[in-house]
């Protein structure tokens, strides 16, 4: 398996970030920053974050597809709740006035 050159150079400057972070935790200087920062330099190569790519688009196509079928329904869907209390206002056969 070959891993493209920006790949490994991201792996290494965020593994970098947290050991310097790490260090600056016991050191004066801003550890957590540092750390945090390694962190999102790392988060692209994660297998969390592909999977949260996947799932992303999976949502919104589901989503699109979900408001396209909404749209195209015909008015109806709108004008069932007014019949069922047209019908519940008729008086019945029969009944005296």
């Amino acid at each position: 398996m070959i891993i493209p050159l920006r790949r490994i150079i991201r792996i290494c400057l965020g593994v970098l970030l947290i050991l310097l972070g790490i260090a600056e935790l016991f050191l004066p200087g801003p550890g957590l920053a540092l750390i945090a920062a390694g962190i999102l330099v790392l988060a692209p190569n994660s297998r969390v974050s592909v999977w949260l790519k996947r799932t992303f688009r999976r949502l919104a196509a589901w989503l699109g597809r979900s408001v396209r079928n909404w749209k195209s329904r015909p008015a109806r869907r709108l004008r069932r709740p007014f019949k069922w209390i047209a019908a519940k206002m008729r008086p019945k056969k029969g009944a005296a006035r």
